[in-house]
């Protein structure tokens, strides 16, 4: 499988760019520094009645702190207690919201195309077609990466995105919350806006930061066609100098189609 990554090769995200690259490392950064504000913002259904929301604080506490029955239950009266505002379905809603908004600055997320020759792409994240764009070759379905130290129990796979008109709810009161399930699934759909990305992903719910991957990963360089030739011969430089050196490319408009050819560079 070939996966690609826009990047500006000038200014701050060039210089992050040629960083990781040298180091072989891929960047999963935070949602909220993302140009979606809906990307990696989970909406929760908060409808619950107080049966099952009373049965729902018992068995967290049971799960989380070892007890018996009967002690999660007077913890839980004290709970809502000190936390009326659950017994409320504004109070829950505002509690969902919190906890969306929250999860945006925590978890760490890559991204990643399946798609080379589109224009939009080029010129919305490589500097209006200036830049580069990294080309990946992985195998299909296994771990790409190391395993993120704070999250060691994730696989380092790539998750494929999704595109919706509607954005996907989740029982906020649910046990698979407390495993983080609903939050991994809302980080792979988006607006059908950005269905012409074909995106894929690496996605960590603890991890915001780099992670290694094997240099023989990166097997292309290609360069946009307004590229000025002195940037031109510096990533010639930069690219023989990695420690597995990729090929390197050049993207040309195609004559008949609004998109780009690509052509080995000599």
């Amino acid at each position: 499988m070939r996966i690609y990554k826009y990047s500006a090769w000038v200014g701050t995200a060039g210089d992050q760019t040629r960083e990781n690259v040298r180091e072989a490392v891929f960047y999963l950064a935070k949602p909220e520094s993302f140009n979606d504000p809906f990307d990696v913002s989970p909406v929760f259904d908060t409808t619950v009645s107080e049966k099952a929301l009373r049965h729902h604080i018992v068995q967290l506490f049971m799960d989380k702190e070892g007890i018996s029955k009967t002690k999660a239950e007077r913890k839980m009266v004290q709970a809502l207690k000190d936390h009326p505002e659950f017994l409320t379905e504004a109070g829950r809603e505002m509690y969902g919201r919190q906890i969306s908004s929250g999860m945006r600055g925590v978890v760490g997320v890559c991204c990643f195309t399946t798609e080379l020759g589109n224009p939009a792409m080029w010129a919305h994240y490589a500097d209006g077609h200036r830049g580069i764009c990294l080309e990946y070759s992985v195998p299909d379905g296994v771990e790409i990466a190391e395993r993120a130290p704070a999250a060691p129990d994730i696989p380092m796979v790539l998750q494929q995105v999704s595109y919706s008109s509607e954005r996907p709810a989740s029982k906020l009161f649910d046990r698979g919350i407390e495993e983080g399930q609903p939050l991994f699934d809302s980080m792979l759909v988006k607006s059908t806006d950005w269905a012409y990305e074909k995106e894929w992903r690496l996605v960590s719910l603890d991890h915001v930061g780099k992670i290694q991957y094997d240099p023989i990963c990166l097997t292309g360089i290609i360069m946009g066609f307004k590229m000025p030739p002195e940037h031109v011969q510096e990533v010639k430089t930069f690219a023989r100098k990695l420690i597995v050196e990729p090929r390197l490319y050049v993207a040309r408009p195609n004559a008949k189609k609004f998109s780009y050819d690509i052509f080995p560079y000599t």
